[in-house]
């Protein structure tokens, strides 16, 4: 005999209306029309290549917003326009059919910058001793989406400490798929004064000559990229450089320096992975990069005919809550225990690579390791403003954020030769400090931070960049 069970009833009412709602909550939409707006001067090959979706795709409802979000970010990293909208109009849909619509902003593309440079490893270390001579001055000329295609063109002329004659060609998308880029550099340089050891104490002595050029470099350079998705990019790098001496530094340091014409051959290979909302200044998402470099020596002299290196870096970046982000970053290096010239050499102190609070030092070594943690506070979230006078819309709409930040960072100089021993290689360094980051459009971050290192430091400085 089969008796009546409500309780079986129930639960069976119970689980049809969950998968109805469901049901519901997760439609799918089929893209029946992209439209693009704003792209007066880039080709739409060029925007359609970020979008994670093409017309005649279908999506869940539930997967559409972060498919939006990714395409805006992926836009954004390209640094072409000022703004970006990417929008689903999901309200009046027939069949289930949609329509996205992408609205951009485009950039001032051509840029005559003037150069004001300074000669020393950052603006701070400059700014202590505010020696005019290590200033560079002079312009380049810039066209960023050349032919609307996001390809690169740059000549740059620069004088005072360094005398530079420069010439760079990118093309992102040489194939019809866009997956395969194309680099190439050529330059030339010379110096009347140039870095000619690292210290005991840590700080740099430069060797100048009025009347001969102590440094003249001949370089030219090809890098082919592909990029299979959105994220993962493999570059190969070649290049040749000829380095001409003056006997002044080999006479001087004849350990670290070498006599009349060195030319050497380097090769490069990075893989990236780079899944970051806004690379310039990010705040949610994460980054990684793998690099191994070799540099061969095709000069008959005293110093190793072969030189390598290892390099890594991480980067995570993640939102606790609103207005409040959390970056950390994790920086590594080895390099070969070959005798090489000093101008090959490297340290933390150099980039954008060092432990805050250290930036009047350099620190020279084989094996190099950072980390560096970051809390932040959207003091003024990311916020837009329209300049009335202005009737261009490439400048009169602007963005801006400021940030307040905690951080300390970590890292330490591994050295195993004798000729840069220092009081801070090998030597486990410390930081911790506060700081105030502005970050506006054009890609521009200015950095105010207060920092006190482990050898009781502190000071106030400024810095361009984001900080990981």
């Amino acid at each position: 005999m089969t008796y009546f069970n409500p309780a079986k009833i129930i639960v069976l009412l119970v689980l049809i209306l969950i998968s109805y709602e469901s049901l519901c909550q997760n439609r799918v939409y089929t893209i029946d029309t992209i439209v693009i707006k704003g792209n007066n001067i880039t080709h739409p090959s060029i925007i359609i290549r970020e979008l994670t979706f093409k017309q005649g795709d279908t999506i869940a409802q539930n997967r559409l917003s972060k498919g939006l979000e990714i395409t805006t970010n992926n836009l954004k990293n390209l640094s072409l326009f000022n703004f970006i909208t990417v929008n689903a109009d999901t309200t009046n849909t027939k069949d289930n059919r949609i329509t996205i619509s992408v609205d951009v902003i485009e950039r001032w593309y051509i840029w005559p910058y003037p150069i004001i440079d300074v000669a020393d490893r950052n603006f701070n270390s400059w700014w202590k001793s505010r020696n005019m001579d290590h200033i560079s001055y002079g312009f380049y000329v810039q066209a960023d989406n050349f032919r609307g295609r996001a390809e690169q063109l740059m000549v740059l002329f620069k004088w005072g400490f360094d005398r530079r004659l420069e010439i760079k060609y990118t093309i992102p998308n040489l194939n019809s798929k866009k997956t395969l880029g194309l680099s190439v550099k050529t330059g030339f340089m010379r110096n009347h004064e140039v870095a000619l050891k690292t210290n005991p104490d840590n700080s740099i002595t430069f060797l100048k000559s009025k009347n001969n050029y102590l440094r003249e470099q001949l370089q030219a350079e090809i890098t082919l990229t592909y990029r299979p998705g959105y994220f993962n990019q493999h570059s190969f790098s070649a290049g040749w450089v000829n380095e001409t001496l003056n006997d002044s530094m080999s006479y001087l340091e004849p350990n670290l320096w070498l006599k009349g014409t060195v030319t050497y051959i380097n090769l490069r290979y990075q893989y990236r992975l780079d899944k970051r909302d806004y690379k310039h200044y990010p705040l949610k998402g994460y980054y990684f990069d793998i690099s191994a470099e070799s540099f061969l020596n095709t000069s008959n002299n005293s110093f190793s005919s072969t030189f390598w290196e290892l390099e890594s870096n991480g980067r995570y970046y993640d939102q606790f809550r609103k207005n409040l982000y959390l970056s950390t970053g994790l920086y590594s290096k080895i390099t070969s225990n070959e005798k090489v010239p000093y101008f090959l050499t490297d340290g933390l102190g150099n980039g954008r690579n060092f432990v805050r609070g250290y930036e009047y030092y350099l620190i020279n070594g084989q094996q190099f390791l950072v980390g560096k943690i970051i809390l932040k506070y959207a003091l003024i979230p990311s916020s837009t403003h329209e300049i009335q006078w202005l009737n261009n819309i490439k400048f009169s709409k602007i963005h801006y954020a400021l940030y307040v930040s905690l951080f300390t960072d970590h890292g330490i100089a591994f050295n195993q030769i004798k000729a840069f021993d220092s009081m801070l290689s090998n030597k486990w360094l410390s930081s911790i400090g506060i700081g105030l980051d502005f970050v506006t459009y054009y890609d521009r971050v200015f950095r105010l931070e207060y920092t006190l290192n482990k050898e009781k430091e502190s000071g106030f400085y400024l810095h361009f960049i984001a900080p990981i």
